[in-house]
């Protein structure tokens, strides 16, 4: 998670135009996107990307920067939750999804989907197969 506030305070200055999270039944996934207007160059937002490694497995195809969230660790307690409060998948595992990142002039959508709880062992629990259970927020 602070690897995204990271980047996208990198994109700095901007503003947010739109935000949603929406469960998409075709894909079978949680798919979160939000807007931003920013006056940093592509080139400059893939250096970035690259050079602090927010994100694994980049791959890059015209305007358009993909790549993997490396696991973190969410600080609930800094939301104000308590451990009690939350599903164990929440507070035991670590949070990762796919950030896919479209380049337009001055203006960049962001999408954060595969989004997934992993285990201590690393097995993952996919966001959008919790979405009937009762700890779905």
């Amino acid at each position: 998670m602070k690897r995204i506030c990271i980047l996208l305070l990198a994109l700095l200055p901007m503003s947010a135009v739109a935000q949603e999270l929406a469960i998409d039944h075709e894909k079978k996934d949680v798919v979160y996107t939000c807007s931003h207007e920013s006056s940093l160059s592509y080139d400059d937002i893939l250096e970035y990307i690259l050079a602090y490694g927010v994100l694994d497995n980049v791959v890059t195809h015209r305007n358009m920067i993909a790549g993997d969230l490396p696991p973190v660790v969410i600080d609930y307690k800094a939301a104000g939750y308590s451990r009690g409060s939350l599903p164990l998948f929440f507070v035991n595992g670590q949070f990762t999804c796919r950030i896919i990142i479209h380049a337009y002039d001055g203006h960049y959508d962001i999408e954060a989907c595969q989004m997934a709880f992993l285990d201590y062992s690393g097995q993952p629990s996919m966001l959008y197969d919790m979405k009937d259970a009762n700890s779905f927020m």
